[in-house]
């Protein structure tokens, strides 16, 4: 079975989407969806623009006659040797145009290599679903709108210049009323034979043709409104996914447990039943630790052009009093008293900052203090450690706004195969909704069984690896933690950390290998195109926060316990969860009402130049 690129991009659209809302069962005959934004005002019209962009080498291509050639650094555009069939293909991902959105304007953007010939083509949209161009998929095998853009000149390009050319025709052809996530142009040379231009083309020089598209869409006037609630879901003992004629990968999904009755969880709680929040970790200036005093190894191939000095800053003090590691830009001032001065980068990042979090600016997670508090403590390898901010008002790729604030941390680095055997990771949850429901807990989520995205059905650790060719990397886990009372299940918290540029792919045959994923054997094992995947780094990721669903209509709101979630007497870990029974609406598909989400996915870069192989 292969899986091209919009396989890929389905797959993590529908994490998201409906399959999470599906196989979720609730054996509660009073569940309640809630959140603070349902209503909605008058229908006005509201304009944005969305940039798309080559995502690899296979997105563009030159023909000339026959012959083909992908990914090359420098492009050309206008007419080569054949006078009738000379192209360019451009397929371009990374925007997104709503349903229905009316396109105001179009253009399509070229970094000049330099030169004065004159040229003539016209630009026309692929109207088929082809995706990436090879040998076997070439642009001139694909069937072209009927509007077209043409253009023409005889002057001199300057060398690193952008020239923009209208194109909005094919575009508004192309886009039609459905949502568009990708869009493929060709551009046809017209001209005299050899009637050119260079361009830069691989997307690893860093200019690469752009398209940018201007588009109106009408939304709703208000931005809040008061809970709604939904029909109550049918009690059941069982939860079932229907099977999909579609060879589309699907997430799975765990049901959750049946909720505490009053009564349990008025008696069972060994906690003190009192309302208070849970222990933060609040940064430590700390000038100079002393060596050994900080909990979590690093080693010193992710210094990058830091110093160990540097690193052992970010530092916090967890709820034990003992000191850990915490998040931190890549590059940061060499001197902390002078923010304005030298610089230096780290060979690792660690995604979002919560500074930048609506709910946890000003304080810090303390990493791994989750697997610290083990029966046998585990050192989580540093690097992996990322963070996601999902704050209220943010608007995703699918035109979805997020209803509640969250902020999450995981252990989920791609650079070393031990994530194809470790099962349970450390993970920290933070969710808040504007009617004041709360969760935050921590502990070793489980991640399930591994597999590849080859595996039928999905595990929950999906993985890239040997067993089928992909058009395009991808990676997602399905990252659980249930705080549980004596079997009794009092919360539940779920996060999908989702990666399109893993560092190293699976052997399954021996998870222990460390493959990377540019390395020969996996190019020729793993995807349908060779392409330079050296850049490949790990920080390309998308995260889905959600389902949250509480089991605690009544009883008490903090809970003591072990590393895994189970409350225990004097438990290490503190879990705050506030009285609530049910499962949070965490946003509605492209803004409407009829289609609520469990989860709000977000895609997010932190790639940056100096990142290390243990990233």
């Amino acid at each position: 079975m292969k899986i091209n690129e919009r396989g890929v991009v389905q797959y993590a659209a529908l994490l998201g989407v409906g399959v999470l809302a599906a196989g979720l069962v609730f054996l509660s005959s009073s569940l309640t969806k809630f959140n603070g934004n349902t209503n909605t005002g008058a229908q006005v019209l509201s304009e944005a623009t969305t940039e798309f962009v080559l995502a690899s080498g296979s997105s563009i291509a030159n023909q000339d006659g026959n012959t083909v050639t992908t990914g090359a650094s420098k492009a050309w555009v206008g007419t080569g040797q054949s006078t009738s069939q000379s192209l360019l293909g451009m397929h371009f991902t990374g925007g997104v145009i709503p349903a229905n959105a009316e396109i105001k304007s179009a253009s399509l953007e070229f970094t000049a290599v330099g030169g004065w010939i004159s040229l003539s083509f016209a630009v026309y949209g692929d109207t088929s679903t082809g995706g990436v161009f090879s040998n076997s998929s070439k642009p001139s095998s694909r069937p072209l709108t009927s509007a077209s853009k043409g253009y023409s000149d005889n002057v001199k390009w300057d060398a690193n210049k952008v020239y923009s050319h209208d194109v909005t025709a094919p575009v508004k052809e192309l886009v039609g009323s459905q949502e568009k996530v990708a869009l493929t142009l060709i551009a046809k040379g017209a001209g005299s034979q050899y009637g050119r231009k260079e361009i830069y083309g691989n997307p690893s020089t860093g200019k690469s043709p752009k398209l940018k598209v201007t588009y109106t869409t009408s939304v709703s006037s208000t931005g809040s409104a008061t809970a709604t609630p939904v029909a109550t879901p049918t009690a059941t003992a069982t939860a079932s996914v229907s099977p999909s004629a579609s060879s589309t990968p699907r997430a799975t999904v765990v049901p959750v447990g049946s909720p505490l009755s009053t009564a349990q969880a008025t008696t069972r709680a060994t906690a003190t039943p009192t309302v208070t929040a849970t222990p933060v970790a609040t940064m430590t200036p700390v000038a100079s630790p002393v060596a050994g005093t900080i909990f979590g190894l690093v080693s010193s191939d992710l210094l990058g052009t830091c110093s160990e000095e540097v690193h052992n800053r970010y530092v916090v003090v967890g709820p034990d009093g003992n000191t850990y590691r915490s998040y931190h830009p890549q590059t940061v001032p060499v001197d902390a008293n002078n923010p304005n001065g030298a610089k230096c980068t780290f060979a690792h990042e660690h995604g979002d900052d919560p500074a930048s979090s609506k709910i946890y600016a000003g304080k810090q997670i303390a990493f791994g203090y989750a697997a610290y508090k083990m029966a046998e403590p585990k050192d989580e390898p540093h690097a992996g450690f990322k963070c996601f901010v999902h704050n209220s008002g943010t608007r995703n790729d699918e035109w979805t706004v997020a209803l509640n604030d969250s902020y999450t941390c995981f252990h989920m680095g791609t650079g070393g195969p031990s994530r194809f055997t470790a099962r349970f990771h450390s993970a920290e949850y933070h969710v808040k909704a504007p009617n004041g429901s709360l969760m935050r807990v921590v502990g070793m989520a489980d991640t399930g069984n591994v597999g590849t995205i080859c595996n039928e059905p999905r595990q929950q650790r999906t993985v890239q690896g040997f067993g089928c060719r992909l058009g395009s990397s991808y990676e997602i886990w399905e990252d659980i933690l249930r705080i549980t009372n004596r079997g009794n299940i009092v919360a539940t918290a779920v996060i999908s950390t989702a990666v399109f540029d893993p560092i190293t792919s699976m052997d399954p045959a021996d998870m222990s290998r460390t493959v990377y994923s540019w390395s020969p054997e996996a190019q020729s094992k793993i995807y349908e195109f060779v392409e330079d995947r050296s850049y490949y780094r790990g920080c390309d990721r998308e995260s889905y926060s959600g389902p949250y669903t509480w089991y605690n209509s009544s009883g008490v709101t903090t809970y003591y316990t072990d590393a895994y979630g189970n409350v225990q007497d004097n438990g290490p870990l503190v879990q705050t969860i506030s009285r609530n029974n049910g499962n949070l609406i965490m946003g509605y598909k492209g803004g409407e009402t009829s289609d609520p989400q469990n989860a709000f996915k977000l895609r997010r870069s932190s790639c940056g130049p100096g990142l290390g192989l243990k990233n």
